[in-house]
């Protein structure tokens, strides 16, 4: 067992500020390798911390949830899942991740920070860049299942350049 492999304090104290890190950090999209690295624990710990913040979530928790996610338990380990179900689970959480990702975007009024207007054009073309990338993955996916409603025009429509 390393240094960073000790048992936490009984208190509980240490163990629920370590877990408060390592959920932010899995919140903002790091990896559990990334998450041991930045906090100097070892990966085994990162694991267990992430498995026990899912077995028992916070209040805070559903409010994280942005309105638009489908209610439900969270899928599966995909350790646990045939390729197939584990590539469906982790697109899932993928575009959970994204919707949080556009949420905060969104919560941030990005059109009204006061920045300069090189850095606004920046976010604008990174925005633009995001959003023809992800009117690719649509068409894609709405040719693939051609049943599906879709939309005739791409967002992309809507933006002047």
């Amino acid at each position: 067992m390393t240094h960073t492999d000790a048992p936490a304090d009984t208190t509980g104290a240490p163990l629920d500020a370590r877990r408060a890190a390592v959920r932010r950090h899995s919140d903002a999209g790091l990896s559990g390798r990334a998450i041991a690295r930045t906090l100097g624990i070892g990966e085994a710990t990162v694991r267990r911390d992430l498995a026990a913040i899912a077995a028992h979530p916070t209040p805070d928790d559903q409010a994280r949830r942005t309105d638009d996610a489908p209610a439900g338990p969270a899928p599966a380990h995909p350790a646990h899942l045939t390729p197939r179900a584990r590539r469906a689970a982790e697109t899932d959480t993928a575009l959970r991740q994204l919707a949080d990702a556009a949420a905060a975007v969104r919560d941030a009024r990005v059109a009204y920070a006061v920045v300069p207007r090189t850095v606004a054009r920046g976010w604008l073309a990174q925005l633009r860049h995001t959003l023809d990338t992800l009117d690719g993955i649509a068409r894609e996916l709405a040719e693939y299942y051609p049943d599906m409603p879709t939309s005739e025009s791409s967002p992309l429509d809507k933006i002047s350049s």
